[in-house]
């Protein structure tokens, strides 16, 4: 699975130097902004991983990478770095860091000004379509942040609200039931009730209906559609959360073992 390849792949920074950027485009401020590549390179450890760096035309230029597998840039769960405190280093050693933006987001906000992504099959080159406003400051997912909110129907016949669990711990599940890891543990994963956690478990729909899996488990079991899944910027599975009673993160993409052995 090429999730799992480029998530491999994430470790450590990108310290290299970038090909030279082009000139400065003319001063047309909606005019696309667009950057090519140098050829692939490794990237990380997993052996189908790899980057190309480019530059962007910019005042002062940035560097960026594309971070693809397989030869292939442009799928949805594979990601860009920019360097976007100018420091350098493509932070790449997390996948909530603040310089790596997932394709699936669509855009980057860079110097207050917001921009359209558009990269290049193969990765030869990364092209930014400015937008008419700018997007709201994009939503931290570092531990010690707040929690993002959200409201979701449940399989149950009612709906959950993060924000409403206040004074709990709670455990995000993405799961799907495509996935062979999920459903292993599943039955681990089911006990944390009993243990004191609140569990909402947030399934993938293209995996498959759950309905019997979870029928009289205990917990918030919801099939989603996108909504948790993009503000939560969850592209593998399974991905853990850990909620803190105060309603910050916790644990961000907690690892297995991190949410069987915590304590509410």
């Amino acid at each position: 699975m090429r999730r799992a390849l480029l998530a491999v792949a994430v470790v450590g920074g990108c310290h290299k130097d970038a090909p030279p950027a082009p000139a400065p485009p003319p001063n047309t401020p909606d005019a696309p902004i667009r950057a090519t590549t140098a050829a692939p390179e490794a990237f990380g450890s997993g052996e189908h991983a790899s980057m190309r760096r480019g530059t962007l035309p910019l005042t002062p230029p940035m560097q960026f990478a594309l971070l693809g597998t397989d030869g292939v840039y442009d799928e949805e769960f594979q990601m860009v770095a920019f360097d976007l405190n100018r420091d350098g280093n493509l932070d790449t050693s997390s996948l909530d860091s603040e310089e790596l933006i997932h394709n699936f987001e669509k855009h980057v906000t860079i110097d207050g000004r917001s921009y359209d992504l558009a990269i290049d099959h193969a990765g030869t080159s990364l092209t930014l379509r400015p937008l008419p406003t700018a997007l709201p400051p994009r939503i931290a997912l570092h531990p010690g942040a707040p929690a993002p909110d959200f409201t979701a129907s449940t399989l149950e016949g009612g709906t959950v609200k993060l924000s409403q669990l206040r004074g709990k711990t709670v455990v995000l599940d993405f799961w799907s039931k495509s996935c062979t890891p999920c459903l292993r543990s599943l039955p681990m994963i089911e006990t944390l009730p009993a243990k004191g956690f609140e569990l909402i478990s947030i399934a993938d729909p293209d995996g498959g209906d759950i309905g019997e899996l979870v029928k009289g488990q205990p917990g918030h079991h919801v099939m989603d559609y996108g909504q948790v899944q993009s503000l939560y910027r969850v592209d593998r599975w399974p991905t853990y959360f850990l909620i803190a009673k105060d309603g910050t993160i916790a644990c961000a993409r907690c690892g297995f073992p991190q949410i069987v052995d915590a304590t509410p």
